[in-house]
């Protein structure tokens, strides 16, 4: 059966596809695919209903290529094809996974350079003491700045490059300038990755990865006649750890001949080198098995894990079994899939889960209750998708909790608290969560303007859950 493919429109000419990614809507129209458009900037712009008005009802299983989507965005354009009788091949929390590097760096840990992220807003760099905390977990020496998805390499030493991780003063310049030019297009908050040495004359090699197995291996865009041959022994378990479908690793050589994994990417928003005929990307993807019948779908219980090997590093491992529930299990799971995540102020982010665990233990909460506020952010932070939620063997009750607690993108707060309300024992969950967030010692940290907004934030969630 062969699936339906979305690309971007021309915003030029309404009914055409862009341009660029026409060789694609010839390719997929000869293997027999409906081609369908997507307004690109409607979508963008907030008006989903806009963006999909040229999509045919019924198209079931739909593939997108194209521009890149921010997640939130793409979830919004999941739930407006669903209305429409069509299904992204790759749903939202797997996109997420895989486009941001929160979602993939704990699989990939052992394989890309040390790295650490802040979650924050365009137009609103970390503090130089938070960027500090942070900088001070990863290895001496230089360092690269990116947000969750892309970085400005073109303005190398001005916001992407800093010779001293330790240079407090560079390191709150880069990240000041980086933030400054993404303006709102900043995505997620900003990372702090590890420089390593890489052999620039062989240039990056792109592979992509369809259900767990190489599909192609190409150069990378930016350096289209170089193409090096990497192995990929190592990659390919990690690739299926992830659980992701569509996705590309870019790989580059370091000078001491090891392969590195320098980008994750989700393989819908990846762009294929000039050169390679949409073909041989194509009717692989187009023709593939639905998910249900995909060597990577899960049977009903079953959990993703990674390699026995690469278990410290793996973000999908879980509980095997809800009657074996303990809370230091799922406590071992919490800190495995948040490794490298650090809050607003640059402490590592166990450290909030392990007092919202604590908190719930205070105050009379259950072992499920307890579970739950160990993962109470690993779907919303895109640590674990909802789909690996839902196969997981954990109690119903914690997957309950955790999906309450879990805030949609851009979800009103008054519907967020009712969910939280209507869902038994998901309050005391919350009050233990926003009781940390709330921690004057907490936020005495962060800047006057941070403090005052989450402050606030905090005050109308508790009041709406009538915690005041």
């Amino acid at each position: 059966m062969t699936s339906s493919l979305l690309l971007c429109g021309d915003p030029l000419r309404p009914g055409r596809c862009d341009p660029y990614i026409a060789p694609e809507a010839a390719a997929a129209r000869e293997a027999g695919a409906t081609v369908a458009l997507l307004d690109h900037d409607a979508l963008l712009a907030g008006r989903v209903a806009e963006a999909v008005r040229r999509v045919p009802h019924g198209l079931g299983t739909v593939w997108y290529r194209g521009w890149m989507i921010p997640a939130a965005a793409y979830a919004g354009l999941g739930r407006a094809l669903a209305e429409r009788g069509a299904t992204l091949a790759t749903g939202p929390a797997a996109y997420r996974t895989a486009h941001e590097l929160p979602g993939w760096y704990g699989v990939f840990a052992n394989a890309t350079p040390a790295s650490a992220w802040i979650a924050c807003e365009p137009f609103r760099a970390p503090a130089a003491a938070v960027l500090a905390k942070t900088a001070a977990a990863l290895p001496a020496g230089p360092g690269i700045v990116k947000d969750f998805v892309k970085s400005r390499k073109h303005e190398w030493d001005q916001a992407c490059y800093v010779p001293d991780l330790a240079d407090t003063a560079a390191v709150h310049r880069v990240v000041s300038r980086f933030v400054e030019l993404q303006e709102e297009s900043l995505a997620g908050g900003v990372v702090l990755r590890a420089f390593e040495d890489i052999d620039r004359a062989a240039g990056e090699a792109r592979v992509w990865w369809l259900d767990g197995e190489p599909l192609l291996t190409t150069a990378h865009p930016d350096t289209p006649g170089r193409r090096p041959r990497p192995a990929l022994e190592e990659i390919r378990p990690l690739v299926g750890a992830l659980g992701c479908r569509f996705v590309t690793t870019d790989l580059a050589r370091r000078a001491d001949g090891a392969w590195r994994v320098i980008e994750v990417g989700d393989g819908q928003v990846s762009d294929l080198p000039a050169g390679i005929p949409s073909a041989d990307l194509l009717v692989p993807l187009l023709t593939a098995p639905p998910d249900e019948a995909s060597p990577m779908a899960l049977p009903d219980g079953a959990v993703p894990t990674a390699p026995p090997d690469r278990a410290a590093a793996s973000g999908k491992e879980a509980v095997h079994s809800a009657a074996e529930l303990d809370t230091a299990e799922v406590e071992a799971l919490a800190r495995r899939v948040h490794a490298g995540q650090t809050d607003k102020a640059g402490r590592p982010y166990a450290e909030h889960l392990a007092a919202v665990a604590s908190g719930v233990a205070a105050r009379g909460g259950s072992r499920e209750q307890i579970a739950a506020a160990w993962l109470h952010d690993a779907v919303e932070d895109g640590r674990l998708s909802r789909e690996w939620l839902a196969a997981a063997a954990l109690p119903r009750a914690v997957k309950d909790i955790v999906l309450a607690v879990s805030r949609l993108p851009g979800e009103d707060p008054r519907e967020y608290a009712a969910r939280i309300l209507a869902v038994p024992g998901a309050l005391l969950v919350k009050e233990a969560d926003l009781a940390h967030n709330a921690d004057p010692a907490r936020l005495a940290v962060l800047d006057t303007a941070t403090r005052e907004r989450l402050a606030a934030k905090y005050a109308r969630i508790r009041a709406l859950l009538g915690l005041e």
